[in-house]
Order: structure tokens, then sequence, then C-alpha cells
């Protein structure tokens, strides 16, 4: 198989979301024993994107086929399929919002590689291609801040368990 492209992990370890690189293919892994519980093939193109939501009922995945699925956590059952071929952008990150079922979606307009919430769900970071280590405090206009302009592109990124440093890579 080729590289992981995408990757979530629940938080009480119970199971971890992979989905490979160059194809439409998402395994659902007991985290455990290492063993598939199951496998989601509704996409039609590579897969970007997963995340599981806080409570980890529900799997997102999203993709080249610009397209966002909502799987059930528990039986891998597809309940909604989100078409947005009409921005004709690829799915690029998924990422839940702390408190519920909200989530935000990147696509490629912009170069951004991964996006995270705090655990309040107050603020968003971002980083990408263009180097940039933005902030963005949510509320009504999601008013962003410059926090750094890394040397090379942004390719991972957190916030510490407190909230109050940001590590990034």
């Amino acid at each position: 198989k080729e590289k992981v492209s995408a990757l979530a992990c629940s938080s009480c370890d119970n199971f971890v979301v992979s989905a490979g690189g160059g194809d439409d293919s998402v395994f659902v892994f007991d985290f455990s024993s290492g063993e598939v519980l199951y496998e989601l093939r509704d996409h039609s193109a590579e897969i970007n994107a997963v995340a599981i939501s806080r409570d980890e009922s529900i799997i997102s995945v999203g993709g080249d086929d610009q397209k966002i699925f909502l799987y059930s956590s528990n039986d891998g059952n597809l309940f909604k399929t989100i078409d947005l071929s009409h921005k004709e952008r690829d799915i690029f990150s998924l990422c839940f919002h702390p408190e519920g079922h909200r989530f935000w979606v990147h696509d490629r307009s912009k170069p951004i590689n991964i996006i995270k919430y705090n655990k309040q769900g107050n603020r968003l970071l971002s980083g990408g291609d263009d180097k940039n280590l933005v902030l963005y405090e949510v509320g009504t206009d999601y008013s962003a801040e410059l926090l750094w302009q890394y040397p090379s592109e942004i390719k991972a990124l957190s916030f510490s368990e407190e909230n109050e440093d940001i590590v990034f890579v």
C-alpha cells in the first residue's frame, strides 16, 4: 500500500480511522487488536481528510471527489453525504468543533495543510504551504491573526492540553 494520507484516533483509544494515499479506501481499526472493524468505500477519488466527532459517534471523510461522507462510528453506516462539487474544490481538511457536530471544512483554495480547534472551541489554528501559522478567534467574524511565518511549510500543529501553548512543524 501507499502512504497513509489521513489519520484520526478516537480519544478513548477505541478505534483508529486510516485513509490510504492514492485510492478511495478508508479503514477503521480496533485500537487494541489492530483488526479491521469495517471499510468505508463511498468515495470515488483520493481521500485527503478524516475526522472523528468529539463524542465519537460520527466519522467524517473528505477527498478529491469534492464530497464529505458522514458515517456512524458504531457500524460504519453512511448517513449523510455533503456534495461540494458546485464549488469545484477538493476537500483537504476536516475538523469537528469540540462542542458539537459542526465542523470546519477546508478546500484547496488556500494553501492550508491542517486546522485544529482548541478544547474550548473558541480558537482555531491553521498552517500550510504558505508557511503561515494563523490563529482565528471563533465568533461571528472569525477574526484572524498571523502568529508566525515559519521558514518552511507547516504540516502539523496542535494546542497544548491547557490551550496556552502551540506546537507546530
